[in-house]
Formats: C-alpha cells, structure tokens, sequence
C-alpha cells in the first residue's frame, strides 16, 4: 500500500467514527475530510471544491436548512387538536 492509500484509509476511518458518535456535526466532519483530501493530494483541489457552487448542492443545502427551521410545523401551523377525542380541523 502507498501513503495515499493509507491516508485516504484514515480519513475515511476519522469520518466514519466522526459520524458514528456525532461530537462533531456531519458537515464539519465532511468540510475536514475533504479539505484534508484536498490537502494531502489525495483527490484533486478542483474534484474537491467544483462541487460546492453545484446547483443539486445548493438544493440539499437549501433543504436541511428548511428541515433544521422547522418547516414542517409550518405546513402543519392550521392543523390542531383541541382535546385528545376531537378530530383534526382545518
């Protein structure tokens, strides 16, 4: 095995316990992972930073913020129960 080999071993291993026990939040995990990609010339500066101004990126990102925000309380802002034997109202 060569050092890249090894390194890239390593990282993968740091990023799998990283997301296992979740000290460290997912994305921060990842940013590491990958600059360090970058860093030790494992995978190319370019592979690694041209997907970040990618529009399917932008998206997910868009969209976990929207999870993180509480967008399902607002969809569901009209619905209410007022006693556990009532029906759901609109």
């Amino acid at each position: 095995m060569n050092t890249q080999m090894m390194i890239c071993l390593l990282l993968f291993v740091f990023m799998l316990i990283s997301f296992l026990m979740a000290k460290i939040p997912l994305g921060v995990t990842a940013s590491i992972v990958a600059i360090l990609l970058a860093v030790t010339h494992c995978v190319a500066a370019e592979d690694v930073l041209g997907s970040f101004g990618n529009s399917n990126t932008i998206i997910i990102a868009s969209m976990i913020v929207l999870a993180w925000t509480g967008a399902d309380d607002i969809a569901w802002k009209n619905h209410r129960c007022d006693s556990p034997g009532d029906k759901w109202k609109l």
